[in-house]
């Protein structure tokens, strides 16, 4: 008998089940059949009938997509887990085929010339067999008419298709290996001829009562199965029903339209039974109380993060209203677990208050399976050093060569200055590649490095020297060994199942079986070896390259964790999919935007099933409809949708799917329903009151002093609390404190006052070398021919140098910059020559102010002259360090005449020079009064030397305020004709950030104070 129980709701069928579900009273050890779309609602089935009967025992779940097999088995159980006409068995096939078959390629139409091109035709017998798969499973006679030479229909596309299949169940007869093996629509077939006959032995190991429960989508030929069992087994159906429509509601045809699939499924299965004269019975399980559909809020946010910020909120407010509910009563559904997993995790985990959450597992980014993609792809590159790297910051890797994070932050600034962009090397001193690095560091420890040592054009690194270094230095080199070693393996064809055994060679090298990992790769193991397996059904397989398999091998390689979270575990988050139907007090639906909900198919044009649907057939964007009418039933209480609707940078709107628009249009409010976010969640309509509510006290406190700074209060660091009192007039100062503050006053305060000691340049891997000279390079190099010019050093061994430390670039273009630097810098060394005749002497600096004694030595005085020098061209930050020294020799009591600064301005010596007599009143003492001054930090440290002085000048030219500040300004911001803008510095825009200090009185003042008396000195036209 077939008894089929209807109900809106998961809950009320599975109370009912409860009450009915009974054990076998003649064999009560006997397993109850359960079949049930996923693992999800068995889980929560599980939890209910646990729940209801106090223990959930001995039951064997199913999924449809292996019951036809499990009851095939029944009488066949020699009949192996993995198949021929799997779907990846089957491609490989199909490949096979078409590669080896040249009647059978030229059947097939508006391809063009495939013959030849391997990767089309393994890209046509992926959608192939993808095809079959999905015929098999929804046309099964059709597949059988196929076999005996039978068109079923009269598309254009069915008659080479049949081709293709027919060839293939030849190949699978002949061989010794398939013959045996049914294929699905003919296993199909068999069973059904079994199940009409009460007298065969399969109905030995049926058990007496089959329950199926809660399926969203079901196959005609399943239909067909379990309507054959209900002629000698009690089957008991629980199915989704959208009886509790209100009759004649503004809602009623919408809601219709979307339970379209489930009506048709159901008329289907009527259909089946009564042409088979079985009988049925039908029966509607009613609530007391029902609302056609919950609460419903649509939001419109900027950004995935602020949609999951809206949701936290909805969400402790619904908790706050509903004193009943738990964390674990709320669903958050998301359309992409990669995009919304991070983001989940902080807002809900991380950010107060806390929130608990399951953990939702997008794609696993520490897996074995992950760590080998990525791997593929490496192969298959030119070896960039930020590849490798992200390579090497996998926990697998990592585990292996037994590297840490530490470890990995030192083995950046080794690639760094071994100059490694990219490629193994073919030559043991290949430039920018990992084999001339990692020669480099080894050659480190075996030979003595000199300042312009190279050997057989490696520079051999010489910061290493400790065992802790060896051994990275051994790991590392073992990894990079162990890559070269994969690249020339791939280098040669394979057949497929040779390259898994080049895959499995990979998880043993870069996984392996060390330090616990055992369980990490167990499950790519027992992949690996499926795929092998349906491989190897296919005798002779050609062999392919690298480059086809690899994307195959990836594909395959796909994270195999759940896209939902576990039961228990806080908020429930999951994909669209697992938890369609099942119920909840709060569900979310987030990212429900037009175009990727419902979801576009991506079918061939010879998909006969999306060409000619029939009822049974999944056809996405129907089963996507229905999925959002089940979320809406699920929702008991409160129903949550979310899109982004508004653009982030001109917040224009964007539209909702078009479910949305259609529930909206039913209700009448054509986007009045729709309440839309702003785009931070500080903003102050969170926290007022009136309607939108904020949990977050960080958000609450931002909203807070954005209020207040909009009334003109002063901005963080301005009032006295933030008071710089680093040093005092009883202190011992260092002259090179005085220098390093005037040279950046926001790096000085920020290291000395808030102890912001750590600061990392950020210098990045890069994975490209450098086309022309410049920057960094270009003054290391100046410096080094500055050195050998001065001391009369061979040339060509700076040459070499630069050449092997990848200093210039290679060729000829490096020979040019070489020379043209060389020019240039002995130009500037004749200069520095003819100053420096006499013997150079040092200054023992010691000055007393106001009870503060002021130390240090200043060098580089010849005779009654101070000469300071650089190699690379002078900025305004070095004239104060200069300006500071002359005036610090004065105060002491040393008697010079000039100062002059020497450095080097592209192709011509620049020189500064600052005559003694020119300083009229040594302005020492007004700048170390303001050293030692006791005032808000920013007002202290609204000095910057190049604005500052670029304001200076054109204030004291005669020019207007808002002029001088223009010019500041240029120099203060970054632009693409000013890199160096101060306003880029880590220290300027980590203290001023969110605010000029053009603006501000104090820079204005400082600047004058400064640079006037510098400016007067040099004679007002700042050389």
């Amino acid at each position: 008998m077939f008894n089929i129980y209807q109900s809106h709701s998961l809950r009320l069928l599975s109370n009912h089940l409860s009450e009915i579900f009974a054990p076998d009273s003649a064999n009560p050890l006997t397993q109850q059949w359960v079949i049930v779309q996923n693992n999800e609602i068995k889980e929560w089935l599980s939890l209910q009938l646990a729940k209801d009967q106090g223990i959930a025992g001995n039951l064997k779940f199913i999924f449809p997509s292996e019951f036809i097999w499990l009851l095939y088995r029944l009488k066949h159980d020699e009949v192996p887990k993995v198949l021929p006409s799997d779907l990846q068995a089957m491609q490989w096939a199909i490949f096979k085929q078409l590669t080896t078959n040249a009647a059978l390629l030229k059947q097939l139409p508006s391809f063009g010339n495939t013959e030849g091109d391997s990767k089309r035709l393994f890209q046509l017998s992926n959608q192939l067999a993808d095809n079959f798969d999905q015929y098999q499973v929804y046309r099964p006679d059709m597949m059988e008419n196929w076999v005996h030479g039978k068109l079923a229909t009269k598309h254009k596309d069915e008659k080479w298709q049949l081709s293709i299949w027919r060839s293939l169940n030849q190949a699978w007869n002949q061989s010794e290996k398939t013959r045996d093996i049914p294929r699905r629509s003919q296993a199909y077939a068999e069973l059904l001829n079994w199940l009409q006959d009460p007298d065969n032995e399969i109905w030995d190991h049926i058990p007496k009562q089959l329950y199926v429960f809660g399926l969203s989508q079901t196959s005609k030929p399943f239909l067909e199965v379990i309507s054959n069992l209900s002629s000698q087994i009690e089957l008991q159906y629980f199915t989704k029903s959208v009886q509790d429509v209100q009759p004649h509601s503004e809602i009623e045809n919408l809601v219709l339209n979307w339970s379209k699939p489930a009506s048709e499924q159901l008329n289907l299965l009527k259909s089946i039974l009564n042409n088979a004269q079985l009988p049925f019975s039908q029966e509607e399980l009613l609530a007391s109380e029902r609302n056609v559909l919950p609460e419903i809020a649509i939001h419109s946010c900027h950004n995935n993060r602020r949609e999951v910020e809206v949701l936290k909120n909805e969400i402790l407010s619904f908790l706050d209203e509903h004193h009943d509910a738990k964390a674990s009563d709320i669903l958050a559904m998301v359309p992409d677990a990669e995009e919304y997993a991070g983001i989940l995790e902080t807002v809900f985990n991380e950010e107060e208050p806390v929130l608990p959450v399951s953990q939702l597992s997008g794609k696993n980014y520490q897996s074995a399976e992950y760590t080998i993609s990525e791997l593929l792809e490496l192969l298959s590159s030119s070896f960039k050093a930020t590849a490798v790297l992200q390579l090497l910051n996998l926990e697998p890797v990592k585990s292996k060569f037994k590297l840490t994070d530490d470890h990995l932050d030192l083995l950046e600034d080794w690639i760094l200055v071994n100059r490694v962009h990219r490629s193994l090397g073919e030559e043991f001193n290949e430039q920018y590649s990992w084999r001339k690095g990692l020669n480099q560091l080894i050659s480190g420890f075996m030979m003595q490095s000199g300042s312009l040592g190279v050997y057989n054009g490696l520079v051999p690194f010489g910061e290493l020297s400790s065992s802790d270094d060896a051994e990275l230095t051994a790991n590392f080199s073992q990894f990079i060994h162990a890559l070269k070693d994969a690249k020339n393996r791939s280098e040669s064809s394979k057949t497929p199942s040779e390259w898994i055994e080049f895959t499995e060679s990979l998880v043993d090298t870069f996984v392996g079986q060390s330090d616990g990992k055992e369980a990490a790769s167990a499950s790519l193991r027992k992949l690996l070896d499926k795929l092998r397996r349906q491989m190897e059904f296919t005798e002779e397989n050609p062999k392919v390259n690298f480059d086809l398999i690899k994307d195959w091998l990836t594909s395959q390689l796909k994270s195999h964790d759940s896209s939902s979270g576990r039961f228990g575990q806080g908020v429930t988050v999951s994909s669209y999919i697992p938890y369609r139907s099942v119920p909840f007090k709060f569900i979310a639906m987030l990212g429900i935007n037009e175009g990727v909900f419902p979801r576009k198919a991506v079918r061939p044009e010879f998909d006969l099933i999306y060409a000619q649907p029939k009822p049974g057939d999944r056809i996405l964007k129907e089963d996507d409809s229905y999925l959002f009418l089940e979320t809406l039933q699920a929702a008991e209480t409160h129903l949550h949708l979310s899109y982004k609707g508004q653009d982030q940078r001109s917040d224009s709107e964007r539209l909702p799917s078009i479910l949305i628009q259609q529930l909206l249009d039913t209700k009448g409010e054509e986007g009045k329903g729709i309440i839309r976010h702003s785009l931070h969640p500080f903003n102050k309509k969170y926290f007022d009151g009136k309607g939108l509510k904020s949990y977050s006290d960080s958000n609450l406190n931002l909203a807070q002093k954005m209020q207040l700074e909009s009334q003109d209060h002063p901005i963080l660091f301005t009032d006295g609390a933030w008071s710089s009192d680093s040093h005092n007039t009883t202190d011992i100062v260092h002259i090179s404190d005085i220098i390093n503050y005037f040279s950046h006053p926001s790096k000085y305060l920020l290291q000395n006052e808030l102890n912001i000691k750590n600061y990392n340049s950020f210098n990045e891997v890069i994975d490209r070398e450098q086309f022309k000279l410049q920057g960094l390079d270009r003054y290391k190099l100046d410096d080094y021919l500055f050195d050998a010019l001065a001391n009369d050093h061979p040339i060509n061994q700076v040459f070499n140098f630069a050449s092997a430390a990848a200093l210039i670039p290679q060729k000829l273009q490096g020979k040019k910059s070489f020379q043209v630097e060389k020019e240039n810098i002995q130009e500037l060394v004749n200069s520095l020559e003819n100053l420096t005749n006499e013997e150079e002497r040092k200054e023992d600096i010691r000055i007393n102010f106001e009870g503060a004694e002021i130390l240090g030595i200043i060098n580089g005085i010849y005779d009654d002259v101070l000469v300071t020098y650089r190699v690379g061209k002078r900025r305004e930050k070095h004239e104060v360090g200069h300006w500071l020294k002359h005036l610090l020799l004065l105060s002491n009591g040393t008697p010079i005449t000039k100062s002059i600064f020497l450095s080097k301005d592209d192709d011509s010596v620049d020189i500064l020079e600052i005559p003694s007599e020119n300083i009229y009143k040594n302005p020492l003492n007004d700048y170390l009064k303001w050293f030692f001054s006791n005032e808000p930090i920013l007002n202290k440290a609204a000095f910057f030397p190049a604005s500052s002085q670029s304001f200076a000048k054109t204030f004291s030219d005669g020019s207007d305020l808002e002029k001088a500040k223009s010019k500041a300004e240029s120099q203060w911001q970054v632009t693409k004709f000013n890199q160096y803008g101060e306003s880029g510095d880590y220290f300027n825009a980590l203290l001023w950030r969110g605010y000029n200090p053009i603006e501000i009185e104090a820079f204005q003042q400082k600047g004058l104070r400064f640079w006037v008396p510098f400016l007067e000195a040099i004679g007002g036209d700042g050389a």
